[in-house]
Order: C-alpha cells, then sequence, then structure tokens
C-alpha cells in the first residue's frame, strides 16, 4: 500500500479516495494508519452500491481538480 501512494503522489494525484465494507474491518484499520480519513458521502456515483464506508488521502499537492481514475483489484479512486 505504501508504494501504491508514494506512486500516486509521483504521477500527481492529490488523493486517493476509496469504499469498502464493515466486514473488511482489518483493512480498513490498514487505511486508517496510512492517513485515510473517513468521509460521511461518498465523492459520487461509483455504482458500489453495497459500499457504505468512503475514505480519502489526500496526498497535500497543489492540484485538487479531481479526475476519476478506477482502480479495478482495490475500489480505489486516484483523484489528480
Amino acid at each position: 500500500m505504501k508504494k501504491s501512494i508514494e506512486s500516486a503522489k509521483e504521477m500527481g494525484y492529490s488523493a486517493i479516495y476509496l469504499e469498502s465494507l464493515p466486514d473488511f474491518s482489518k483493512a480498513i484499520s490498514i487505511y486508517e494508519k496510512q492517513g485515510f480519513r473517513h468521509l460521511d458521502l461518498p465523492m459520487g456515483a461509483s455504482g458500489h452500491t453495497s459500499c457504505n464506508i468512503w475514505m480519502v488521502k489526500e496526498n497535500n499537492l497543489k492540484s485538487r481538480t479531481y479526475k476519476k481514475l478506477k482502480i479495478i483489484l482495490t475500489n480505489a479512486y486516484l483523484y489528480v
């Protein structure tokens, strides 16, 4: 995960967004330790209607223009 976060920074993404389920509590704990914060609402309509946990990690880059890039294997989104 750390490598993915660093790669996202290097590629200029300003945030990483993910959606999850309460059943994945161990994964959610890992996300929290990596600096992801919980959101009250999803960031758009991903189609993952059963996911009710939304998290984001901002990479502290200047750009806040969000373009969605879906990563299929992790249900995470990178924003640039």
